[in-house]
């Protein structure tokens, strides 16, 4: 769910709410969306980020939040590679096309 995660990648209270939503709606299985690994591979601005230890707290808090509403969710790990973008992270995309 790109868009809702801080401008540094932590999940947010907005992000837990829809996940929950999704929960709660019945959704079998929610996938967070592609969450990138290094501050190189960052798709899009405010896309949710796991290369931090400090954003634990926040994945945990979804986490608990879905299951409570009885839903399964997993975390979707990526890095842009070639397509990261530049502009946001600040350094050079990783790859070729």
């Amino acid at each position: 769910m790109g868009g809702m995660a801080t401008k540094e990648g932590a999940s947010t209270q907005k992000l837990t709410d829809l996940m929950v939503q999704l929960a709660q709606g019945g959704v079998g299985l929610i996938i967070t969306g592609h969450a990138y690994l290094r501050g190189e591979g960052q798709a899009g601005v405010r896309q949710l980020g796991v290369y931090n230890d400090d954003f634990i707290p926040g994945l945990a808090e979804m986490t608990s939040a879905v299951h409570k509403a009885g839903g399964a969710i997993i975390l979707q790990l990526a890095h842009a590679g070639c397509f990261a973008n530049s502009e946001v992270t600040g350094q050079e995309a990783w790859g070729h096309l």
